[in-house]
């Protein structure tokens, strides 16, 4: 017997095809965790404003003498911090008027048209996706109805890939009218725009990073 199993020995490639695994297993596994996405929070809702400001056509109102109405754009600080809020959303539109030419004005009664914008949503949604075996102890729960039966330990995550994907939204409306008539002249109907961000870890490894608020993915 030992004889045999001294012959089958040098025979085996076990060892080998071991280091075969655990060397390429070092190099492309790993650990990435985010601790915090505070300015990618903020960066995805004024993208977001960006975008949907970015589509108003003020063209009707070219070089008019305006006024901007900015009663109805209350936004409270937003969770991700103070930047993006009520003062940016009014500077945006700001600027998207004077890039169109038109005379912005400080006095309502001076203006030939006022311009009222409100604001609809503005935000963040997150989802997480896991790919792989949940934990779960449902054999525990089987194993502890039968008597004599030690305690069996909850199965662990097995996580092969996980996915977060955070999305910014932000909805403006706005519409013009006539100052002494209070006709109407123009609205821009729903006017809405989503922001994204995307990130994916592989065996642990990543972030993987892509959206529109990052450059290329990365």
């Amino acid at each position: 017997m030992i004889s045999c199993c001294a012959k089958f020995l040098p025979h085996t490639n076990l060892p080998f095809q071991l280091l075969l695994f655990i060397i390429p297993t070092l190099f492309f596994t790993g650990c990435g965790t985010t601790k915090s996405k505070t300015g990618t929070g903020q960066l995805l809702m004024s993208n977001a404003i960006d975008l949907t400001i970015g589509d108003l056509d003020f063209s009707t109102v070219a070089g008019e003498k305006v006024f901007l109405d900015t009663q109805y754009i209350n936004v409270k600080t937003a969770a991700y911090g103070p930047f993006v809020g009520s003062q940016y959303i009014v500077s945006s539109l700001r600027q998207q008027l004077i890039a169109h030419g038109c005379q912005l004005l400080d006095s309502k009664a001076e203006a030939d048209f006022v311009i009222e914008a409100r604001v609809g949503a503005l935000g963040t949604d997150s989802q997480t996706i896991t790919y792989g075996i949940p934990g779960n102890n449902a054999i525990g729960n089987m194993a502890s109805l039968l008597p004599n039966v030690p305690a069996v330990p909850v199965i662990p995550e097995i996580s092969i890939a996980k996915r977060d994907d955070t999305t910014g939204i932000a909805k403006i409306s706005v519409f013009i009218y006539e100052t002494k008539t209070k006709m109407p002249i123009w609205q821009s109907g729903v006017e809405y725009a989503r922001s994204t961000s995307n990130d994916m870890w592989i065996f642990g490894a990543g972030p993987l990073q892509w959206g529109t608020v990052h450059g290329q993915t990365k």
